[in-house]
């Protein structure tokens, strides 16, 4: 004789019933100051410090101009040296130096304590965080960790955070075409030479049949000097891709 099968929906209102008991007793913790968060993810001090983007930016690397500078236009930076990818956006902003930030805390913890349990909280702010932009793309491709990388830390910090903005969007994700065929140092103290030098090289493109032509967003959580998206462009437009946007979470501006 089968046993009764509990309705789905039921099923789900008993979970949500148990997650309420359970966040009366257990508050929700912030993720960037450890306070008590109640709707989870950031309390609402951290959540105001959250720095949006800015609108004066540049118009390639999407950098934050000191001064405004009336209609958009190319930084010194990317005019002296044109990067491989067509714009780079970031949803949030943080001082490079700036220790108390929620949110570079919270990628911190996300990304070298490795808490996965933060991958939801922060892949919605990445698929919430962002306009139409991914709309406009025929896939999105995270950037790759090299396998010994990925065997320490157990996972890839820019697919997990790249999987809701592909569903949300609707778009195809592509995890194993961009390939990162040797490892490289931490960039965390490197200067931007020494970023350039570290990861040039060390990307390639393991099916050339699947970028030909084709509207790329590359998907990363933190990006500072940009080298590691650069040459991650630079290797799929090697390979035929006829467009490389970047979009990142979070963007640390050089204070």
């Amino acid at each position: 004789m089968s046993l009764p099968v509990a309705a789905p929906e039921r099923t789900v209102s008993r979970v949500s019933v148990v997650r309420q008991i359970l966040d009366l007793v257990y508050p929700p913790l912030c993720y960037g100051c450890d306070g008590t968060a109640p709707s989870g993810g950031f309390c609402a001090p951290c959540s105001s410090l959250i720095r949006p983007p800015e609108e004066n930016a540049c118009h390639t690397c999407g950098h934050p101009f000191a001064t405004f500078g009336g209609s958009a236009h190319v930084c010194g930076r990317c005019l002296r040296k044109p990067p491989a990818f067509r714009s780079a956006r970031a949803c949030t902003l943080f001082g490079s130096r700036d220790a108390s930030s929620p949110l570079r805390t919270a990628l911190h913890r996300y990304k070298y304590g490795r808490e996965v349990a933060l991958a939801p909280f922060l892949s919605r702010l990445l698929a919430t965080g962002n306009d139409d932009r991914a709309a406009r793309h025929d896939m999105i491709i995270p950037v790759p960790l090299h396998i010994d990388r990925l065997r320490w830390r157990g996972f890839n910090q820019a697919l997990l955070l790249a999987r809701d903005l592909a569903r949300v969007r609707a778009i195809p994700i592509e995890a194993r075409v961009l390939c990162r065929r040797r490892a490289t140092a931490p960039q965390v103290d490197l200067d931007e030479h020494a970023r350039r030098s570290n990861v040039a090289g060390a990307f390639t493109v393991a099916c050339r049949d699947r970028v030909a032509g084709r509207r790329i967003l590359l998907v990363d959580d933190v990006l500072t000097t940009g080298s590691t998206v650069d040459e991650c462009s630079r290797a799929l437009r090697r390979a035929g891709a006829g467009a490389v946007d970047v979009l990142v979470l979070a963007r640390a501006v050089r204070d």
